[in-house]
């Protein structure tokens, strides 16, 4: 071994990792140094195919020129403009992109980063959508199971693999609407599974 991988082998005892026994893995830990399209290289120049990147954030391949690209390009021009006080020009265009192709009635689109954050938008609009329309009182958020919401078919939100985000968000402004949003399961949240 050289002295750069046994530095970053002695680096794991700072980390956590998901759903791991941090001595085990570290006993035979698994770095990864660079990845190009649909491979990974670990800090040893092993060649692995990156089978997971679908549920995280790499579906489009490492090292994609385009993408790559399309964020320097937009770095070059602004990096972000905080949604409390203004908005770039990107996220009004693509909110029209968006807007263009969703349901009849559901073109208003909260620009998020991920799941937590869209959880507590939809428990805020819920809380919103009642203060505006005369019931203050409801406030509470109740996440019991036989609360979630269903799908015009019966179905429970959640209930099989690849339900559509089109159809979480129906049910839950369905649900919104109906009045039960005092009762949002996180199961409501608004993405792909």
């Amino acid at each position: 071994m050289n002295t750069a991988t046994d530095s970053l082998e002695q680096g794991l005892q700072h980390l956590m990792l998901d759903l791991r026994q941090m001595k085990n893995f570290c006993e035979h830990p698994l770095i990864m140094a660079r990845g190009e399209g649909i491979y990974c290289y670990d800090i040893h120049g092993k060649r692995y195919i990156e089978g997971v990147s679908g549920i995280y954030v790499t579906n489009i391949g490492h090292g994609n020129r385009h993408v790559i690209d399309a964020i320097r390009e937009q770095q070059e021009k602004i990096s972000f403009a905080g949604p409390l006080h203004a908005v770039s020009d990107i996220a009004v265009r693509y909110a029209q992109r968006l807007a263009r192709i969703t349901p009849s009635g559901m073109s208003s689109i909260k620009l998020l980063t991920g799941g937590s954050e869209a959880t507590e938008s939809a428990i805020k609009f819920a809380r919103q959508y009642h203060v505006h329309t005369g019931n203050p009182g409801k406030y509470k958020v109740n996440q019991q199971p036989h609360r979630i919401p269903r799908l015009d078919d019966g179905r429970h939100v959640g209930e099989r693999p690849g339900l559509a985000a089109e159809t979480s968000v129906r049910a839950l402004s369905q649900w919104i609407r109906a009045g039960a949003a005092t009762q949002l399961p996180a199961s409501a949240v608004c993405r792909e599974q």
